[in-house]
């Protein structure tokens, strides 16, 4: 059960920052971890993330091109950063892949990869090895929750909801879903895809497409781009947003940028079938941003490349 931050906290913390104490010193100084203190400091806007600078970036990419085992504690050396901020910045760089399960994090074997609820799960037993070998921090070792309690707490959760205003609904699901870009997990693996999801190296990027048609278009452009017909193409580049939106999509994440050779560009969206939600997208994309040109290609056009170019493009799946 976490702590309510008293005003006296918060504004030791500011003081603490001015003074240009650690995070360690703060934590000590108002006896609470140093992960309670950094995610405090985050939300108060004290504490900025360093930007990765282009010598550290191409640190990185040299030490991932090598083909052997990265050594974590070299790119922390000279980068300054954390191990975990490492191995995220070399997930969102497209370095990583499923072939590299783990790495060593926090004296633990830890999947960066994991879907997560294996995450939760590994969370779980270093949770329950920590507390068996120190103790609860909060000194609730084999205390429970009354059924009063939990019923106490789950109808003021559901009436707290329930009362939300459609703007704060809508501001909170806005600030969700650009945490997720923030963090690179907007656009994550699902699993129990029918449509033969999976990832693919094409262009020399290893990138997750979520279907098949999703996976030959890539290699059509790439074949497009090595023909010299068009100048460059990425997969997934930006998300547009829709402020203002109470209800329904507040996003839209098209599956192509391209660039032609001269200059001009689109974003492509390659569409199966088309439901209701696809079509409010492509509806308000085109309300929201009237100058992006957006070329949905769908079942028809799929089908017209697939008769021209399909057994000519390398890669592409029948």
């Amino acid at each position: 059960m976490s702590i309510k931050w008293s005003e006296e906290d918060i504004q030791l913390l500011k003081f603490g920052c001015e003074d240009g104490l650690t995070v360690e010193e703060m934590a000590q100084a108002i006896d609470r971890t140093t992960k309670a203190v950094r995610n405090k400091l985050w939300r108060l806007g004290l504490l900025v993330a360093r930007e990765w600078t282009d010598d550290q970036i191409k640190f990185l990419l040299d030490e991932y091109s090598t083909g052997k085992p990265v050594r974590s504690e070299v790119v922390e050396e000279y980068t300054g950063k954390t191990r975990a901020a490492v191995f995220l910045k070399a997930s969102r760089l497209g370095l990583g892949d499923r072939s590299r399960q783990t790495v060593e994090f926090r004296k633990e074997r830890v999947n960066i990869y994991a879907t997560k609820e294996e995450r939760s799960s590994a969370q779980s037993v270093r949770q329950i090895k920590q507390i068996a070998e120190n103790g609860h921090p909060r000194g609730m070792l084999g205390k429970h929750h009354s059924q009063s309690a939990k019923d106490r707490i789950s109808k003021a959760a559901i009436d707290y909801n329930s009362n939300l205003s459609e703007d704060l609904r809508a501001e909170y699901t806005m600030k969700a879903l650009k945490t997720k870009v923030a963090n690179g997990t907007y656009g994550l693996p699902r699993k129990g895809c029918t449509w033969k999801a999976a990832w693919h190296e094409i262009g020399g990027k290893r990138k997750y497409y979520r279907s098949k048609w999703e996976s030959n278009y890539a290699y059509y452009l790439e074949w497009l781009k090595i023909g010299g017909q068009i100048k460059e193409w990425s997969h997934e580049p930006k998300v547009f947003w829709f402020e203002g939106i109470k209800r329904g999509c507040v996003s839209y994440l098209p599956d192509f940028h391209v660039i032609n050779n001269d200059g001009t560009e689109a974003y492509h969206e390659v569409k199966g079938w088309m439901d209701a939600r696809s079509i409010t997208k492509i509806k308000r994309m085109a309300k929201y941003y009237p100058d992006i040109e957006l070329i949905v290609i769908a079942s028809k056009e799929y089908n017209s490349l697939l008769k021209l170019v399909g057994s000519t493009v390398p890669g592409w799946q029948k």
